[in-house]
C-alpha cells in the first residue's frame, strides 16, 4: 500500500505545495520561489540578483516571491512593472510652464521664445526689454522701441529701417542721388554726407554743390598792392598794374624815364613817379611835357627891359640896352 508522505509528514515542503505520488511525493513551488537543494522546501527567488536588466532608470528590491522596481524621480513603471520608463512631463499641463516644455530623460525644461527670459522659477517667461538692456541697439541718433517679445527701431534722417525693423542702416546719400556735391566729391558719412569741394571752391549757402570762390572778393587772393585781382574759375590771377612790372604777386615800378618809354619833349624833363611818369617843360617853356612851346616873354611883359629892348630867344629873352646903359649879368635888364 502506498504511503501518503504528505500527509504523514505536514513540515513537507514548507512555502509549498505536497502532492503525492505513487511510492514517493514532490514539492510544487508558487511562482517566485524554487525548491531548495534537498528539494523538500520551496525557497524565495532573489530576482534582483538572478535576472539582469531588471529594473533599468531604478532599483529592484527583492521580496518574498517576487521583487519591487522603485524607479528613479522622473520615471515610471512599465506595463509589466519590471522596467522603469522616462515620465513625459509636458504632456500634462505643460510641465506648468508657461511657454515651451521640452521633455529630457528623467525630467524636462521649460523654456522661452525669442525676446522673452525665463525667470528664477523655471517656469514662468517674462518679456525682455532689449532696449534698456542694449540702449545703442539702434544705433546713435536712432529710438529703440520696446514691444511684446521683441522691438523695433525708429530710424532718424540719414537711416533707415532694417528688413526686420530690429536695426537701422545707414543711407549712403552719395549712391542715390549722384547729383550731390556738383563739382566736388560726395563722401558718406554715419547718417549723413558730406561734400569734399576742389581747391578754389566751395558749397554755396543751402545748397550742397561746390562754387567758384571769388578770391579777389573774399581777400584770399595774395596780389602785390600795385595789381589787379581777375577771377578765375577754380582759381584767379595777379596781374601788375600799368607802370609796374612782376608776377602779380610781386609788383616792382617801371622807371619810363629811364626805359625810353615816356615821350616827354625835348624841352622839357621826365619825373619818374610810382606807376607813371610826368613830363615837366623847362623854364621858359609852357606845356604838358609832351609838348612844350616856348614862352615870349617880352610879349607877356612890355616892361620887362626898361631902357632897352625885350629880345625874346628860345626858353629865355635878353635885353638890348640903351646907350649909356649896360645889361645886368643875367642879360636880363639895363643898369645906367
Amino acid at each position: 500500500i502506498d504511503v501518503d508522505e504528505c500527509t504523514m509528514y505536514p513540515q513537507l515542503c514548507r512555502n509549498g505545495i505536497c502532492v503525492n505520488t505513487p511510492g514517493s511525493y514532490r514539492c510544487e513551488c508558487s511562482a517566485g520561489l524554487t525548491l531548495d537543494s534537498i528539494q523538500n522546501a520551496c525557497v524565495d527567488i532573489n530576482e534582483c540578483n538572478t535576472w539582469q536588466g531588471l529594473c533599468r532608470n531604478g532599483r529592484c528590491v527583492n521580496k518574498q516571491g517576487t521583487f519591487e522596481c522603485i524607479c528613479n524621480q522622473g520615471y515610471g513603471l512599465t506595463a509589466d512593472r519590471m522596467d522603469c520608463e522616462d515620465i513625459n512631463e509636458c504632456l500634462v499641463d505643460n510641465g506648468r510652464c508657461s511657454e515651451m516644455c521640452n521633455n529630457t530623460l528623467g525630467s524636462y525644461l521649460c523654456d522661452c521664445g525669442a525676446g522673452f527670459a525665463l525667470q528664477p522659477d523655471g517656469r514662468t517667461c517674462r518679456d525682455i526689454d532689449e532696449c534698456m538692456e542694449r540702449p545703442d541697439v539702434c544705433g546713435p541718433g536712432n529710438t529703440c522701441n520696446n514691444i511684446e517679445g521683441g522691438y523695433y527701431c525708429t530710424c532718424g534722417k540719414g537711416y533707415k529701417q532694417s528688413v526686420d525693423s530690429r536695426s537701422c542702416i545707414d543711407v549712403d546719400e552719395c549712391q542715390e542721388d549722384p547729383r550731390l556735391c556738383t563739382n566736388g566729391v560726395c563722401r558718406n558719412t554715419p547718417g549723413s554726407f558730406e561734400c569734399l569741394c576742389a581747391k578754389g571752391y566751395a558749397i554755396a549757402k543751402g545748397t550742397t554743390a561746390c562754387v567758384d570762390v571769388n578770391e579777389c572778393q573774399t581777400g584770399q587772393a595774395m596780389c602785390h598792392e600795385n595789381a589787379r585781382c581777375a577771377n578765375l574759375v577754380g582759381s584767379y590771377r595777379c596781374e601788375c598794374k600799368p607802370g609796374f612790372i612782376g608776377d602779380g604777386s610781386s609788383c616792382t615800378d617801371v622807371d619810363e624815364c629811364t626805359t625810353g618809354i615816356a615821350q616827354c619833349s625835348e624841352q622839357g624833363t621826365c619825373v619818374n613817379t610810382p606807376g607813371s611818369h610826368r613830363c615837366v617843360c623847362h623854364e621858359g617853356y609852357t606845356g604838358d611835357g609832351i609838348t612844350c612851346v616856348d614862352i615870349n616873354e617880352c610879349l607877356a611883359d612890355p616892361n620887362l627891359c626898361e631902357h632897352g629892348q625885350c629880345i625874346n630867344k628860345a626858353g629865355s629873352f635878353m635885353c638890348d640896352c640903351e646907350i649909356g646903359y649896360l645889361p645886368t649879368p643875367n642879360g636880363k635888364g639895363c643898369q645906367g
